[in-house]
């Protein structure tokens, strides 16, 4: 252990993290970075006034950071040393410890063992857990941006987007892509209307490729009008948009590769992780999509259009 808390305190001295103040590890993505800011004010509510609240996470959630404004000082790194925080979050030493906080729920394994005692079970009631905060509050979304309402108007109308448009998001950390045959049905509800985001691979022939930076994600959303997305951090931005949201919640089967183990629990717990379920929108639109391991190409498209059919 002692050669593991230099590791800590090179992270409070990098994020300028003093005695008084807190330290918030969030070394996954966007979806977890999402739902962490999203407790932040409240757990400030209960912080000595002037004690400084940061921020470790990795860069590609920086937007997401700047989105929410509520953080002191944020220092992004490319990756993280996962064995590291994982041994760190079990020990004796951790628990002992007041001012730094190591957000993932799968690194804590008294969460895991505890599982059935945690009224809800999502994530999001897990990291009001760990930073020690009410079950029963609301996570707080971060206002709209005048700005990045701005820059996606005029990114959209660059590339042609326009209402009762449809945004495929066809990629996420945790699910493997759907096959592009699976979102065929698409061409005929919204024919010369379909964008597909390639930020991971080609978008088919029948589609307008496009490019949109997370920030803005919400704003291009609520331009289109219709979003279609993997169960992702993407759902979790789409908390903040006022489109009709599709997730597509997948079986066992479509779990990432280096989900070793689990992964038909993993899956479900997902299904009960939608935007109203984690209470980041109790108004939003989002209807959930299950895929299941059987299914074939033609069946997730005509699921797909069963869905959307009659509410575009």
């Amino acid at each position: 252990m002692s050669r593991l808390k230099p590791y800590i305190r090179r992270l409070m001295a990098i994020t300028k993290t003093g005695p008084d103040d807190f330290l918030i590890i969030e070394p996954y993505s966007i979806g977890d970075i999402f739902h962490t800011l999203s407790l932040i004010n409240e757990f400030r509510k209960s912080k000595p006034a002037g004690a400084k609240i940061n921020l470790a996470c990795k860069k590609r959630a920086l937007p997401i950071v700047k989105m929410f404004s509520n953080i002191d000082n944020v220092w992004c790194y490319d990756d993280f040393d996962g064995q590291a925080l994982d041994f760190i979050a079990n020990s004796t030493w951790y628990q002992s410890q007041s001012n730094f906080f190591i957000m993932p729920p799968d690194m804590h394994d008294r969460l895991m063992e505890n599982l059935p005692m945690l009224e809800g079970h999502n994530a999001i009631n897990f990291k009001k857990n760990i930073l020690g905060i009410p079950e029963k509050t609301q996570p707080e979304l971060p206002a709209l941006n005048q700005e990045l309402k701005d820059r996606a108007a005029i990114g959209a109308a660059n590339i042609g987007l326009r209402s009762n448009s449809i945004i495929i998001f066809n990629h996420a950390v945790t699910i493997k892509p759907l096959d592009n045959e699976s979102f065929k049905s698409l061409d005929n509800l919204f024919h010369g209307r379909v964008y597909y985001d390639s930020m991971n691979g080609n978008a088919p022939s029948w589609t307008i490729p496009i490019r949109i930076p997370l920030d803005e994600i919400p704003y291009y959303a609520n331009i289109a009008g219709n979003v279609i997305t993997l169960r992702s951090g993407i759902t979790d931005l789409l908390s903040l948009s006022n489109a009709n949201i599709y997730t597509i919640y997948p079986g066992g089967n479509w779990m990432a590769d280096w989900f070793h183990h689990n992964k038909p629990i993993i899956s479900d717990q997902f299904r009960t992780w939608g935007i109203r379920d984690l209470g980041l929108n109790l108004e939003s639109s989002e209807k959930k999509i299950f895929v299941e391991n059987e299914d074939t190409h033609e069946i997730i498209s005509n699921k797909i259009a069963s869905h959307i059919n009659g509410v575009k």
